[in-house]
């Protein structure tokens, strides 16, 4: 089950859909979620700040425990 959370956090902050992430961030373990790599062993703080979405960094750091300071591996 986290296998499908964790794609559709993905693919609401590529969309920047602030409120469907703080909603999945609520609901599915918050950080543990937030904090997943992919197999790029990027997480959702790389999408969010590539794609330039600010709102969702807030909301990425309005969550306890979520790694805002994780290493790019594309060293970015």
């Amino acid at each position: 089950m986290m296998f499908f959370f964790k794609h559709e956090i993905y693919l609401f902050e590529q969309k920047g859909s602030v409120e469907c992430c703080h909603l999945l961030l609520q609901c599915c373990k918050g950080p543990k979620l937030a904090n997943q790599l992919d197999n790029s062993s990027k997480n959702a703080a790389h999408y969010a700040a590539a794609a330039g979405h600010y709102l969702l960094l807030r909301e990425l750091a309005s969550v306890e425990g979520v790694d805002l300071e994780a290493e790019d591996p594309d060293d970015r």
